[in-house]
Parts: C-alpha cells; sequence; structure tokens
C-alpha cells in the first residue's frame, strides 16, 4: 500500500482520536517509537487449568488497593507515529485520577498540537500548550472517561477464547511476561466498556485484533490493538510501567475567564 498523503493521515487520525482517545489509539518520529515488538513462536499449547489459573490472578490483582503507574499511548497511521499519550494515573480506584498530555505530529501543513489534561476525584481540567504563548490556562471541562482502557477486561476477555489465546511466556523489558493475542469484536466490549462500542460502531469497525502481556503479579504491563481505518493500518500501543503508591492528583489553578467589560 502507498504511503498516506499528509491530508489523507491527518483525516484518518482525527476519526481515530474521536474513535480510542475521546475523554479515555508525514512525521518525522524515528527509532524505538515505531519499532513493533517481535512476537516470539509460541509456546506448546497450555491446559484449561493453566488458563483458570491466569485468570483468577488476573481477578486477585484487579481486587488489590489502588496503585499508580506512568503510561505511554503511541498511535501509528500506516507505520507513522501520528500521536503520543503520555502521564501517571491511579489504578484500581473508583476514579482514575491522573495528568496526561496528549500530543498529536505535525502533518503536512497542519502544525502539531498538545492538549495537557487534569482528572481529579471532583473534575477534569485541561489546557492548550502552545510555543511562546501566555494564554496556557487551565479550564475546567466537562467529565469525560480516563484515557486508560479496561486492561485487565480485555485480558480476561482474550481467556475465554480458552488455551489458544495464550501465546506463551516473552520477555519484556526485562521483564517475564505471559503474552495473549485474539480477536476482540464489537460485540465483545458491549458489556465491558459501552462507550468504546458505540464508537467502534460509529466508524463501522466489527472488530480488532489485541495483544496483552501480563507480567507475574497479573498486571497489563503492554496491550497492542491493530485495526484498520478508512483503508489504512492503525496500531495503539499502551505501556504501563514504574507501578508504585497511589499519589493524591491535585486540581491545577483555573483562571476564570470574564466577558471584557462594557464600553461605555
Amino acid at each position: 500500500m502507498a504511503r498516506a498523503s499528509a491530508a489523507t493521515r491527518l483525516a484518518v487520525l482525527t476519526a481515530l482520536l474521536a474513535l480510542l482517545v475521546a475523554g479515555c489509539n508525514s512525521s518525522n518520529a524515528a527509532g524505538p517509537a515505531t519499532t513493533k515488538i517481535k512476537h516470539g513462536p509460541s509456546a506448546t499449547p497450555v491446559s484449561k487449568d493453566e488458563v483458570s489459573a491466569l485468570d483468577e490472578l488476573l481477578v486477585r490483582e484487579s481486587e488489590q488497593p489502588p496503585y499508580s503507574a506512568k503510561i505511554r499511548l503511541r498511535t501509528l497511521v500506516d507505520g507513522q507515529l501520528g500521536a503520543l499519550v503520555t502521564g501517571k494515573t491511579n489504578l484500581n480506584a473508583k476514579t482514575a485520577t491522573g495528568h496526561f498530555r496528549f500530543q498529536a505530529l505535525a502533518s503536512g501543513d497542519t502544525p502539531a498540537s498538545t492538549v495537557e489534561t487534569v482528572r481529579t476525584v471532583r473534575a477534569d481540567y485541561a489546557r492548550t500548550v502552545q510555543k511562546n504563548s501566555k494564554n496556557n490556562s487551565w479550564q475546567q471541562v466537562r467529565r469525560t472517561e480516563a484515557p486508560v482502557a479496561n486492561v485487565t477486561g480485555f485480558a480476561r476477555l482474550l481467556l475465554k477464547r480458552g488455551p489458544s489465546a495464550v501465546k506463551g511466556p516473552e520477555a519484556l523489558d526485562w521483564i517475564q511476561t505471559t503474552r495473549l493475542s485474539g480477536e476482540v469484536t464489537a460485540k465483545d466490549v458491549r458489556k465491558l466498556e459501552p462507550s468504546l462500542y458505540h464508537r467502534l460502531q460509529a466508524n463501522g469497525l466489527k472488530s480488532f485484533t489485541c495483544d496483552l502481556w501480563v507480567d507475574g503479579s497479573g498486571r497489563v504491563v503492554r496491550l497492542e490493538e491493530q485495526f484498520s481505518l478508512q483503508g489504512y493500518p492503525i496500531q495503539n500501543v499502551v505501556e504501563l510501567s514504574d507501578f508504585g503508591a497511589p499519589f493524591k492528583q491535585k486540581k491545577p489553578k483555573v483562571i476564570e475567564r470574564r466577558p471584557p467589560a462594557a464600553k461605555v
């Protein structure tokens, strides 16, 4: 397939962000940011008992007290990095609080853009970051979804496929993990993430390929989603790392916008 034009990539990226980063998956990017993992050969098929044990491990992890993690989400359009989300969030909490930075890379004549968000227990805040501008003030915005998918829910969903979903052990950044892989349909996520289901339906996506890496404690440390949108291959890569104690996310200093004074 020929490389997408800048305008086409921008249109696809816009639709993609509306699909996977709503409220929650040409650039000069190079190096590790666009490198795909080379999956090793599948291990000897596991037994149903081993699948059940892994599922129980995921359940136990989801019942653990809240903890924090750094998040990094990369979106590749036709093999090129189009968007990057970084931040820190609290997981296993009733409200996934944290702070995030959304970056859409430059494409053709369209400049790069950056939006920062803060999610507290009570409200969401956002600001557009512009270079050489003093108007980067925080504003309270309508509460939206956390940008972190229910990764444990997706892992358990794949395990329902049985032993065929377990692709065996893989070392990931020196961490021993178990890789799960399979196809997820829109119908599968209808109850797991209703809002994602509606976005998939709105964009005509019936399914996507999902790979997850689970560490020895039952935490998902990496998730990859692959599908096609408007005829172009899309890959989302979510990485969770630096797990630690939960933190209290403070609200930013919000500047109230007041209408200009009436002229006398």
